[in-house]
C-alpha cells in the first residue's frame, strides 16, 4: 500500500471535486461495459485485461481518499462546511467502491466472452451456439 501523503483539509474542496468527477468517469466506464454484456465479443482480451488492471488498482486509491477523510475528521473542530464536505466526500468514496466492484464482477463476466475467445472457438461449436440462440 502506498504511503498516503498528509494533505491539509484546506484540500478537501479539490478531494470533493476530484471524486465527483472520478464518479462521473466510473459511472460512463460501468454503463459501457454494462452495454457490452450483451454483445461481449466487441471487446479483446487486452481490453478486459486493461480493465482489470485499472479497476483492481484503485480500491487502493479509494483507501488512500478514506485514510485521509478520517484523519482530516479526527481533527476535531470542523466547520459546519468542512463537515459537509466530508460528508460529500465519504458518499462519492462509498458510490465509487459499489461501482468498483461492481465493474470488476462485470469483467470477470467479460472475460470469457471476449472477441479472442469467439475466434478462438471451434466452428463447430460456434456453429451449435447460433443455432441455439434465441431468435
Amino acid at each position: 500500500m502506498r504511503e498516503p501523503i498528509q494533505h491539509p483539509i484546506s484540500q478537501l474542496g479539490f478531494f470533493t471535486e476530484y471524486t465527483s468527477s472520478w464518479l462521473i468517469e466510473v459511472r460512463e466506464a460501468a454503463a459501457s461495459l454494462e452495454e457490452s454484456r450483451e454483445k461481449p465479443h466487441v471487446l479483446t482480451d487486452s481490453d478486459v485485461d486493461r480493465i482489470r488492471r485499472v479497476y483492481t488498482e484503485q480500491p487502493g486509491d479509494i483507501d488512500l481518499f478514506e485514510d485521509t477523510a478520517a484523519r482530516w475528521r479526527a481533527q476535531g473542530n470542523l466547520t459546519a462546511r468542512q463537515r459537509t464536505g466530508l460528508e460529500t466526500l465519504d458518499g462519492n468514496l462509498i458510490q465509487l467502491r459499489q461501482l468498483n466492484t461492481s465493474v470488476q464482477e462485470l469483467a470477470g463476466y467479460l472475460e470469457t466472452r471476449t472477441l479472442d475467445r469467439v475466434l478462438a472457438t471451434p466452428d463447430i461449436e460456434l456453429g451449435l451456439r447460433t443455432c441455439s440462440w434465441p431468435m
